[in-house]
């Protein structure tokens, strides 16, 4: 249409803030959510009179930001819906965050720092444009519902809280699949994700014993000297497969915290199929295996790093009675050329 667009500038917009009508929308400087007067492409964006701002661009028009985007209060919220990509060249909400993002596109590519109080939903793909760190203050959840790549090699950080509301993180597609991540870590409520693969390690903490984690995929670090796999949550664990090259190993906790024998914690449900070429592996839950299951038997976790029936019968390289107790290596073994060592379980 040639029609001139205004995105919402607070008091500055200027002619920072005008663009012609094109294939794509590209926003310059600082930009905030305090502007509420109507936003016009192609009559398809508006921003209501608490200035919370909605893009919707018609077609695969594509959106850079290439300022900061920040709120003025907490109570406005970003959402951006487009059939291009969504390029965020600045930070979101550093100095002011966010109640809320969603972000709907092709693909979005991530700035090094994105804060919100509350949710952030992707829906398309992600691509970490930087060493992203992805933050809400208030328990909001974060949820990716397409694939999480890294082509620059970039890691990715993700904190929810670590209190019992903290929220859930949710990797609903694979991460690194294409391009492996470049380190992982997240601290939030529960955590649920298919496959993961990272160069250089990864870290997942729960908290609280009403949350968990909920790996469906193989997680995988194909880093070295200076990596690792670190899975530990307050409540259960259950993965479906560990692959780790990384010179500190294995290490997963089911009922972190919590002492030996206390039934109300979580514990390790599953681990899949663990292979480890360096390191120790060490795993540590609250009460041992038990059930239809005992420990040592196909199926336990035990069994899964190489402790059958005999070896893995308490008293003898298994230990479940420390509370509060830490990782030791209580006994190496080769088991073929899987376990290079482990630790022995010993709650924690």
């Amino acid at each position: 249409m040639g029609s001139t667009l205004y995105i919402g500038q607070g008091g500055n917009r200027g002619s920072n803030g005008s663009v012609v009508d094109s294939e794509s929308v590209t926003v310059s400087n600082i930009i905030d959510t305090t502007y509420s007067k109507t936003i016009t492409h192609e009559n398809r964006g508006t921003a209501g009179p608490n200035g919370y701002i909605n893009l919707s661009i018609p077609g695969s028009t594509g959106i850079t930001f290439n300022g900061t985007v920040n709120s003025a209060s907490s109570t406005q919220s970003l959402s951006i819906s487009t059939a291009g990509q969504v390029n965020f060249n600045g930070a979101v909400g550093t100095i002011n965050a966010l109640s809320s993002l969603s972000v709907s596109a092709s693909s979005t590519i991530t700035p090094a720092t994105i804060q919100t109080t509350g949710i952030q939903d992707y829906t398309g793909a992600v691509n970490l444009g930087a060493n992203t760190n992805i933050i809400t203050t208030s328990n909001g959840s974060v949820t990716f519902n397409g694939t999480v790549d890294a082509p620059g090699s970039n890691s990715l950080t993700i904190n929810t809280g670590t209190s019992s509301s903290a929220g859930a993180v949710v990797f609903s597609n694979a991460v690194g699949a294409t391009n492996a991540v470049a380190g992982l870590t997240v601290t939030a409520g529960n955590v649920t994700s298919l496959a993961i693969t990272s160069s250089s390690g990864m870290t997942m903490n729960s908290a609280d014993t009403a949350n968990g984690i909920t790996l469906s995929g193989l997680i995988k670090n194909t880093g070295g000297t200076g990596t690792g796999i670190v899975v530990e949550a307050v409540g259960n664990v259950l993965l479906t497969g560990v692959t780790n090259s990384g010179s500190l190993g294995i290490k997963v906790t089911g009922g972190k915290g919590i002492a030996a024998g206390t039934t109300a914690g979580g514990n390790i449900k599953d681990l899949g199929t663990v292979t480890n070429t360096a390191g120790n592996i060490a795993i540590s839950m609250a009460t041992p295996t038990s059930g239809t299951v005992s420990a040592g038997q196909p199926g336990s976790p035990e069994y899964q790093i190489g402790l059958t029936t005999t070896n893995a019968a308490l008293g003898t390289n298994v230990t479940y009675n420390q509370a509060g107790g830490s990782y030791a290596v209580i006994v190496n073994v080769v088991v073929a050329s899987m376990v290079k060592s482990y630790s022995g379980l010993c709650s924690e």
